[in-house]
């Protein structure tokens, strides 16, 4: 069972990826999104880089769709999401597969030099992607889950804050404030 907490997080996010705001998580808002990360990649609607995210990203949808959209309607409500992500957490082995497979593949997107590492900058350009609105808080949660302090989050940093994020029932750890302040 999530904590209210987990809750307030869970609604935090589907608040960003419900990209147009129309109070539900749908294919239209997945396509938005990866237009955005394409732009700030500099991939062109069609070229191979835009593909490869275009793939990966309706991967990821789909994904969501199909254990979360209980209705059958082609979008996701917030009480399916949050079911959705409860049992996400809950079903052993299911957490691993959905969330770790889909941040693995979002790390590539992150780290826009592909050093195999995301600066501060990364990370912002990657949240103005989600058009989540950057600001002094940004610098706080980059600084914790840049946990060996080299000034950039290795993908076993990534991993562990997004875990943080699910997971942490402490508001003040760098993963409650992944995507923003709760």
């Amino acid at each position: 069972m999530l904590s209210d907490l987990q809750k307030k997080k869970l609604t935090r996010v589907f608040h960003v990826f419900d990209i147009d705001k129309n109070g539900f998580v749908e294919k239209s808002d997945y396509q938005a999104i990866i237009d955005n990360l394409a732009s700030v990649r500099g991939y062109a609607q069609g070229s191979e880089g835009y593909q490869g995210l275009y793939t990966k990203q309706m991967m990821v949808w789909e994904g969501l769709a199909s254990k979360a959209d209980k209705s059958h309607s082609g979008k996701v409500n917030l009480d399916e999401w949050i079911g959705f992500h409860d049992e996400l957490m809950s079903v052993e082995g299911m957490y691993d597969i959905m969330v770790n497979g889909a941040v693995d593949m979002m790390f590539d997107v992150l780290d826009l030099n592909g050093d195999g590492k995301v600066s501060s900058d990364e990370y912002r350009a990657f949240l103005k992607a989600y058009r989540v609105d950057v600001g002094p808080w940004t610098d706080t949660v980059f600084r914790g889950a840049d946990r060996d302090g080299d000034g950039f989050m290795s993908k076993d940093e990534v991993f562990k804050t997004v875990a943080e994020f699910y997971y942490s029932d402490d508001p003040a750890a760098p993963g409650s404030g992944l995507f923003g302040p709760v």
